[in-house]
């Protein structure tokens, strides 16, 4: 088969809730959490059994805080958002990525956990899109995960919502 250079899919993990307001409102970076791996952005794989595993965890924990805290918000179901982005706008981005589990990638994460920090120095502010693989909290990595996140309104402009999976709780 010959390469086309055709779009890439994406995929996001989380609950009905979090899907539905992405299709109604777009992607909203200011909403992202804080001190992630490579700080608050918007945060996609390609592998879409890693989406559906981090759907399905998240859908529990938040389940178990409704029932266990009773607070009101109930994450419903487990939820999986598709995107495309075409791969000739990713590649014209300012991309950082890492594809082993480096000691740069154990700096650049640990410096990204640190409170107000940005990751382009020279510039200021971030990086349009970081790719590499998932830190675990001791410093060791997720085998067999990948993260891609976007961390500017001009790159997530560019990613092309498709579909959403939803499971009646948990995504099968």
């Amino acid at each position: 088969m010959a390469w086309t250079n055709g779009p890439l899919t994406l995929y996001h993990g989380t609950v009905g809730p979090f899907s539905d307001d992405i299709q109604a409102n777009g992607i909203q970076l200011a909403r992202c959490s804080l001190k992630t791996d490579f700080a608050q952005g918007f945060y996609l794989t390609r592998i879409y059994e890693q989406a559906v595993r981090y759907a399905n965890q998240r859908y529990e924990e938040m389940m178990d805080d409704h029932h266990r805290l009773g607070n009101s918000f109930n994450p419903v179901c487990a939820a999986v958002v598709h995107f495309t982005i075409d791969r000739d706008d990713l590649g014209h981005l300012e991309t950082l990525a890492f594809v082993q589990p480096t000691p740069d990638w154990r700096e650049f994460v640990s410096h990204c956990h640190l409170p107000s920090n940005t990751h382009l120095a020279k510039k200021g502010g971030y990086y349009d899109v970081v790719y590499g693989p998932m830190a675990i909290d001791t410093g060791g990595v997720i085998a067999d995960c990948e993260q891609i996140s976007f961390h500017t309104q001009d790159a997530v402009a560019l990613l092309v919502l498709q579909t959403v999976t939803i499971g009646k709780a948990r995504i099968t």
